[in-house]
């Protein structure tokens, strides 16, 4: 099984510093699993999702 892409509400979570959340998630996706990833936020899941396409480039 895998997982292709994952959705979080960070409502309430990280409303002071976003940008340092998502660096944070990413490092320690990749310090568990050896997997690089990209995150993208927005306050709807299609524009995270173009966020994310747009960290790619």
């Amino acid at each position: 099984m895998y997982i292709d892409e994952a959705f979080l509400d960070l409502t309430g979570v990280c409303h002071k510093d976003p940008i340092t959340y998502g660096h944070r998630i990413r490092k320690a996706v990749f310090r568990a699993t050896g997997i690089p990833v990209c995150v993208g936020m927005g306050p709807t899941k299609t524009l995270a999702k173009l966020a994310n396409f747009a960290a790619k480039k």
